[in-house]
């Protein structure tokens, strides 16, 4: 199941150009929202004098008496101002109106109130009717009030979402560090040799010939050394080695199983190393968590000029029954918002994206390969434990246990356990990627 290894191999690249649906989707994202809102707020004030005279206008043919100076300022007033009622009004209907006809249902009927405003302005002067404008008015607010409503409600709920999970998984990595260690494998070292092959370190003698630089390899998202383990394994004990994780527990995990590793607490967004002390970076089972540009300008910023960065996934391997079957389980339960990476990253790639939002390094290449030894797990608890400790399924204590006695079920009635004597091969891939450090302007 080999992937691409050479240059020529590597991902398609797509001609960068503005096209046709591109420039109508930008379009209509900057005029279609809040852009309305301040258009429709302050509109009004250019054509005043005008709108006035036909308020007086009409106002007469409906009372015959003219307004006075102070009657044609309060409703001048009333006019600018109620659009701000009709959003007041507009905020309200925004959960019923989802609930009862979902987020599309909702949107469509938005639009529904500009429509009723935008007819009653039209024929306002037809029908010399200045309540119509204001009537107008309040049908526009309505819409700009639910639009805008809802958008900063949808970010806030996410915002939420996005904490409680973020709390969640920091609970769930304090109380699960001795068992990630326990149940989690090493990686591969076929993988592992694979990728330090490419990244041009695997010749440690002549690493260490070249003082340039402080540490031959940086683990990223290092957590209890896994991969950590095998890279020194290979390299040797004198290996120039440093890892980094945001988790101070899980780095005190792979102090006692890596010694001689120095070993630094943060977030790959701020690597606390030097500018171009750093030959080779790798990420092992945790880019998808840092894949953003930040992480990467610290990563370029750190390797030396041609330095190269790794990234190495194990993956479950999907076409395997068992793990298909877990996997279905723990996509039901993941954490709101979880993107698909986090449980497969071989059939989600948008990991991939930041590297095209600068150029920071050379276009990717990848290859996959089989683990040479595949993990036999002795029991379904052991299955369960392996897969709780999934990222996607960091979630509050109860869902967690629900995700866990759902996937203990399925398993029981799978009838290769039984056939296997309960004994369980959980087939696993090396997903390999690596890249060229540019030297040009980042």
């Amino acid at each position: 199941m080999g992937g691409k290894s050479d240059a020529a191999d590597g991902p398609d690249q797509t001609t960068e150009r503005l096209t046709f649906m591109l420039a109508i989707s930008a379009f209509m994202a900057a005029f279609g929202t809040s852009f309305q809102y301040g258009y429709s707020s302050s509109v009004v004030d250019q054509p005043a004098n005008i709108i006035k005279e036909f308020y007086n206008q009409s106002y007469s043919s409906f009372y015959s008496a003219p307004l006075t100076e102070s009657s044609i300022t309060v409703l001048w007033a009333t006019t600018v101002s109620v659009m701000c009622l009709g959003g007041l009004l507009g905020s309200f209907l925004v959960v019923p109106l989802t609930e009862r006809f979902g987020r599309k249902g909702a949107l469509l009927i938005s639009n529904v109130f500009s429509l009723i405003g935008a007819i009653l302005f039209g024929f306002s002067k037809m029908a010399n009717s200045y309540h119509m404008v204001i009537i107008g008015r309040i049908f526009v607010g309505v819409q700009h009030g639910k639009e805008n409503f809802k958008n900063k409600t949808e970010d806030g709920i996410m915002s939420m979402k996005e904490e409680i999970h973020k709390d969640a998984a920091r609970e769930m990595w304090k109380t699960t560090n001795d068992v990630y260690e326990k149940v989690r494998p090493s990686h591969d070292r076929a993988g592992v040799q694979y990728l330090l092959r490419q990244l041009g370190v695997l010749d440690n003698d002549l690493c260490d010939q070249d003082p340039s630089f402080t540490y031959t390899v940086l683990d990223v998202g290092a957590g209890t050394g896994k991969c950590t383990s095998v890279i020194k394994d290979i390299l040797g004990k004198d290996a120039r080695l440093a890892a980094l994780d945001p988790v101070a527990g899980m780095l005190e995990q792979l102090k006692a199983a890596v010694p001689g590793v120095d070993t630094f607490v943060g977030p790959c967004e701020s690597i606390p190393l030097p500018d171009n002390s750093v030959k080779a970076v790798i990420s092992s089972q945790s880019f998808h968590f840092i894949a953003n540009v930040t992480a990467l300008r610290e990563v370029n910023r750190v390797l030396v000029p041609g330095g190269r960065f790794g990234i190495l996934f194990s993956v479950d391997d999907e076409a395997s029954p068992l793990v298909h079957t877990v996997f279905e389980v723990i996509r039901k339960y993941k954490y709101p918002g979880c993107p698909e990476y986090f449980i497969n990253t071989l059939q989600d790639t948008s990991w991939q994206a930041c590297f095209g939002e600068a150029p920071l390094f050379s276009p990717l290449q990848e290859h996959v390969m089989p683990w040479e030894k595949q993990d036999i797990l002795p029991d379904i608890e052991s299955v369960v434990q392996l897969f709780m400790t999934f990222s996607a399924t960091a979630r509050e204590t109860e869902v967690r246990e629900e995700c866990a006695e759902s996937m203990r079920k399925l398993l029981a009635a799978n009838p290769a356990v039984e056939q296997n004597g309960g004994h369980l091969e959980v087939p696993r891939l090396s997903a390999l990627y690596w890249c060229t450090k540019n030297t040009a302007d980042k």
